[in-house]
């Protein structure tokens, strides 16, 4: 009977270690749970605040951009004003230029026809002055035939003895001519009463100091 006694308290006790291994390892067991738990809720807690940090950072970047694009846009309206104006200043300053052009060529144009009247007026003037003849050879000054140059010499500067001949007298293209209606010549290189063919009509010659191979012509004017 005693020996049972003794077995039942022996499977007892070892029941009894049993039960208070298996409540130790329960509560270890729980607290390693709770440590988890607590562990699990500070990683929760910093992905939280991880995410609120992302969150904002989104939205300061989203600021940036709205404000980037804000500023590019003020940016090209700013250019696009300062093209405007140096289109602008260029259209201005070809109507300067061309206004000056203008004023330029008015000028030059005023100075051209002053400067043809002037001419003409003198020319009249001399004409009018040189009895009112105006043949071609006045103008011309010297001309060429058969090997001799032709000039023409007025009698008004230096009429001399030599154009002291009977029937002198002036027709109407301005030769002084003598009663045959020759031209008046002078020439170092023909006699005196030579008769020659001038470009303009007969002549004699009636005086020298022209020049040799030249024949002056006597004008009136």
């Amino acid at each position: 009977m005693k020996r049972f006694e003794m077995r039942d308290m022996l499977y007892f006790g070892l029941y009894a270690v049993a039960f208070m291994l298996l409540l130790l390892n329960a509560v270890h067991a729980g607290k390693e749970r709770k440590a988890y738990r607590e562990q699990m809720s500070a990683i929760e807690a910093k992905i939280d605040a991880l995410a609120s940090s992302t969150d904002a950072l989104g939205t300061r970047i989203d600021t940036l951009e709205q404000g980037l694009a804000s500023d590019t846009d003020a940016i090209n309206e700013i250019v696009q004003t300062v093209e405007d104006v140096q289109k602008q200043m260029q259209e201005e300053l070809k109507k300067v230029n061309d206004k000056i052009k203008e004023v330029e060529e008015a000028k030059a144009l005023k100075r051209q026809q002053e400067a043809e009247a002037a001419m003409q007026a003198a020319s009249a003037s001399y004409v009018e002055s040189s009895g009112g003849y105006d043949h071609p050879f006045r103008s011309q000054g010297t001309t060429e035939k058969d090997g001799f140059t032709y000039t023409w010499y007025s009698q008004r500067v230096l009429p001399g003895g030599g154009l002291d001949i009977p029937g002198r007298h002036v027709t109407e293209d301005g030769f002084v001519r003598d009663a045959d209606g020759n031209i008046c010549v002078a020439s170092d290189d023909l006699d005196q009463g030579a008769e020659i063919e001038t470009p303009y009509g007969k002549g004699k010659v009636y005086d020298t100091g022209s020049g040799s191979g030249n024949l002056d012509l006597y004008t009136d004017w």
